[in-house]
């Protein structure tokens, strides 16, 4: 079985944030993105104009800062 990609990986996560937060996300950004040796990417985003979240993905694993 393969795994998905991290920016398939990334796409639903954003997908799933927009859809949750709706219009209360000012904007996003995805970096930090490395597939190989291990599936890893970092999400911002800005909610409420005010609020700045990194949400980090590392090996299946997540961590919100």
């Amino acid at each position: 079985m393969q795994s998905k990609g991290v920016h398939q990986i990334s796409n639903n996560i954003v997908t799933a944030l927009e859809e949750y937060f709706n219009d209360r996300i000012e904007g996003y950004s995805v970096y930090d993105i490395m597939d190989v040796p291990h599936q890893m990417f970092t999400i911002s985003i800005t909610l409420y104009n005010y609020y700045n979240l990194a949400f980090k993905y590392n090996r299946g694993k997540s961590d919100m800062a």
